[in-house]
């Protein structure tokens, strides 16, 4: 059984009253929609497309120039003649937490889970939006993803979208979205997602689709190509360059910059297992989980580093894929989309939330 994990259903409105909502996915630097459309009993891709955003209008997803990011907003309402939008929210701001409950709270799910907030999230229970999904069911007793956000961000997000001409019917995690067209639909195991971005990664545990722990932490790819950019004393466009070539594969000739690479990246290894170890030893107990990972998803544009995939592998033994953000979406024998592996990657949060709609996760 599953219930909603969105944040917030802002402005909901009967299917047949509104036209598909477009999907976009807020960072720092870049605001990325997209659209997926049925064709036939499949799904293909829509419209796409992003609009960077100049420096500090957005930090740490918290938004610091409203007019500016409604102006960008606005342009990306004016191009798609859009009327509903699915946003993302940052999970630096979010609260993940796992609780078991009773199966006689069903009926009153929502008010037994909001009883139990307190106990996880330091701020008041009138400053929050939380969602939740059952991922573990038992005879007597359920267990439940919870997730919680601050209100004055929903709002803040809210307010612009409502100026830009653009209706917003649901927020949900980033990592809600990747799970989504990371890990197969209806597979029951348990999962680490790593999100390699620019500026920071985001790792998640995923239990049977369900997120039940996220984190984030500010080591991204731009301080891969910034170590290597000192090392060679080259510009960043020219280090870009040779991270993408070269990547972490060992080459004797040059042991100085292999290391260099190694040590840059070991450092998120190391964030990794110690997320791996939190839940081998903690939430590996809660009743009928198992604390063991079946494997690693990677994705964010830093993934597709050549050899970075096998490192990990090698260092946390286990299996570790670059994701295929189209598995749950469309068969490559159907349909080839415009979007080229890398740029599908950097896509992969707008994807997944057209894929919630599609779906009504």
């Amino acid at each position: 059984m599953k219930f909603s994990h969105v944040i917030q259903k802002l402005f909901p409105a009967p299917a047949f009253a509104r036209m598909p909502a477009l999907s976009i996915d807020i960072s720092d630097d870049t605001l990325r929609f997209a659209t997926l459309k049925r064709k036939n009993t499949s799904l293909k891709l829509g419209e796409y497309g992003e609009h960077a955003l100049q420096k500090d209008i957005v930090v740490s997803g918290v938004v610091h120039d409203i007019p500016a990011f409604t102006s960008a907003l606005r342009s990306i309402q004016q191009k798609t003649k859009a009327s509903w939008v699915r946003f993302s929210l940052p999970e630096e701001h979010a609260y993940v937490f796992s609780i078991m409950l009773p199966k006689k709270a069903l009926p009153h799910l929502e008010e037994a889970i909001r009883l139990q907030i307190e106990e996880h999230v330091p701020l008041p229970e009138s400053d929050i939006s939380f969602g939740y999904e059952i991922f573990r069911e038992h005879e007597d007793s359920l267990l439940i993803s919870v997730t919680a956000f601050p209100r004055e961000i929903i709002e803040t997000y809210t307010r612009a979208f409502l100026s830009a001409g653009l209706r917003p019917l649901v927020g949900e995690l980033e990592v809600h979205a990747l799970s989504r067209v990371t890990v197969p639909r209806h597979d029951a195991g348990t999962y680490i997602l790593v999100d390699y971005g620019k500026n920071r990664s985001g790792f998640s545990i995923i239990v049977s689709g369900a997120t039940v722990f996220t984190s984030t932490l500010d080591i991204g790819s731009d301080s891969l190509t910034e170590a290597i950019a000192k090392y060679f004393q080259i510009s960043k466009e020219e280090a870009e360059t040779i991270k993408q070539s070269r990547g972490l594969l060992h080459n004797t000739d040059d042991q100085d910059y292999f290391f260099t690479v190694i040590n840059n990246i070991s450092a998120l290894r190391d964030e990794i297992n110690k997320h791996y170890l939190y839940w081998h030893t903690a939430h590996g107990k809660l009743p009928g989980v198992s604390g063991t990972i079946d494997g690693m998803y990677l994705v964010g544009g830093g993934s597709l580093l050549p050899g970075f995939a096998e490192y990990l592998s090698s260092t946390m033994h286990m299996p570790v894929t670059v994701a295929s953000v189209w598995k749950n979406i469309l068969s490559f024998d159907e349909d080839i989309p415009a979007l080229s592996q890398e740029e599908s990657l950097s896509y992969a949060t707008a994807l997944g939330l057209a894929l919630g709609e599609i779906y009504d996760y």
